[in-house]
């Protein structure tokens, strides 16, 4: 996603220019035969314990790049823009440096109040010769704690002022540094680059870590943590090599070091018995026997007519199909360009996507197995059957002839309702959070209130 942003308050922000001064000598750069490499800004350190820089920066291939990068305390991370801009940028920083004489400045010796808690800047010129060697007499670093005169301290922020225009007028390209670990076992290290979730946060925050790593099976290396992982938007994890994930149920942390194969005998491997089971009976059931139906959520669409087995097929899942197929394309564009979107759409994606697949099976299904000319065939037969009989006939003679009807009258709108349930209710999340809002209760101290509440943070975690 291109984004843009200014540098300019936060790059500012950290400048320490209040310095004691000593007039200097003025020797001016010419900067003809020269071309200037890479100009680069960095502030930070002390107690802020983080930093930004900015870097102009001339590629090998000829293009000339602008890098913005940000380090916060509590956060290693690095992250920031690359922009790609035009070459004519360095004419500005040239003229700067010949205009403030910042040659002269960089020869300024470091200043005797300086705090080293405290954060500071530098401003680094490289320079390179026409034969492609670095030109050590022209090019120069100044920091903020030398000397500096007004004037150097008047060029110092022209030079940083120019590089947050920079940014500013051009379309960057944000820039996430991935997170890593390290993990050291028999002296040989393995590092891991993490992902966005919060179980990788969680995991990465409790380092370092001393812990025994066991083996399990023949693909997998383990070690057990004392405290759970937050699993929210977890990504579900594959058993490729070189992955390395978290096994909930026994609050595991896994490394598969070969891909996942099904194991070799062990006569370790037994069955698992149980002491207690609900054993089902064999020799048929009695009037008062206890009745439990196997599945979830414990109905079913088995007895339903051809009309309305048509209606499923043409009309409920067609509707189901056609606008979750485009919906998830919308956000998996998303999801693929931003690392941080994927992660919080992950889940979302995958229950949408179960169902999408659930509708596009049951349809090839129903039309592979023939099962609505099965219906149509034992929908003859019952005809047959009350045909036979005058009180039958009496009493569902129509019956078919009126589900017909029934199905057919409302075939448009169960299609356009399909349509309207996956675009605003399931598909606009600003419809639900006004749904939600629309059936608060007036009381707000009521227990309906706290669970519209529960279900809204949920919404927004």
């Amino acid at each position: 996603m291109l984004t843009r942003r200014a540098f300019a308050s936060q790059v500012l922000g950290s400048l320490s220019l209040g310095l004691l001064t000593l007039p200097g000598c003025r020797k001016s750069i010419e900067f003809e035969g020269r071309l200037i490499k890479s100009v680069l800004y960095t502030s930070g350190g002390g107690m802020t314990g983080g930093g930004e820089s900015s870097e102009l920066r001339r590629q090998k291939d000829g293009s000339v790049t602008l890098a913005t990068r940000s380090r916060e305390w509590h956060n290693s991370r690095e992250t920031g823009f690359d922009y790609v801009v035009d070459e004519s940028a360095f004419d500005r920083f040239a003229q700067i440096a010949n205009d403030y004489d910042l040659l002269a400045a960089s020869k300024r010796k470091d200043s005797t109040l300086i705090v080293y808690d405290a954060p500071s800047s530098s401003l680094s010129f490289t320079v390179m010769k026409e034969d492609g060697t670095y030109d050590l007499d022209a090019s120069f670093r100044i920091s903020s704690n030398q000397e500096l005169t007004d004037r150097d301290r008047e060029g110092f922020h022209a030079v940083v002022v120019a590089l947050s225009e920079l940014a500013a007028a051009s379309e960057g390209v944000e820039y996430l540094e991935p997170a890593t670990m390290t993990i050291v076992a028999a002296g040989v290290q393995h590092q891991f680059t993490l992902n966005e979730s919060p179980a990788a946060y969680d995991l990465a925050s409790r380092c370092p870590l001393e812990i025994e790593i066991e083996n399990y099976a023949d693909n997998e290396k383990i070690f057990h943590l004392d405290e759970p992982l937050d699993t929210t938007d977890a990504v579900l994890a594959t058993g490729e090599a070189g992955t390395l994930c978290y096994f909930e149920p026994d609050n595991d942390v896994v490394v598969f070091y070969k891909d996942g194969e099904p194991a070799d005998y062990s006569p370790k491997n037994v069955p698992l018995r149980l002491k207690n089971y609900a054993r089902i009976a064999t020799d048929g059931y009695r009037n008062g026997d206890f009745c439990m139906t196997v599945g979830y959520p414990g109905s079913t669409s088995r007895y339903m007519s051809s009309w309305g087995i048509d209606e499923r097929v043409n009309a409920i899942n067609v509707s189901t199909i056609q606008v979750r197929g485009k919906k998830q394309d919308v956000w998996k564009t998303f999801m693929d360009a931003d690392r941080a979107v994927g992660i919080k759409y992950a889940s979302k994606w995958a229950s949408s996507s179960n169902y999408w697949k659930n509708s596009i099976g049951m349809n090839k299904a129903i039309a592979d197995l023939g099962v609505i000319k099965q219906k149509q065939q034992l929908e003859g037969k019952i005809r047959q059957w009350y045909n036979g009989r005058a009180d039958l006939k009496n009493r569902f003679g129509d019956m078919f002839q009126k589900l017909e009807e029934a199905y057919g009258k409302r075939r448009e709108g169960v299609y356009a309702s399909g349509f309207f349930r996956e675009t605003f209710m399931r598909g606009i999340e600003l419809y639900r959070v006004a749904y939600m809002i629309n059936s608060m209760p007036q009381d707000a101290d009521s227990t309906e209130a706290a669970q519209v509440k529960t279900r809204m943070e949920a919404f927004f975690k």
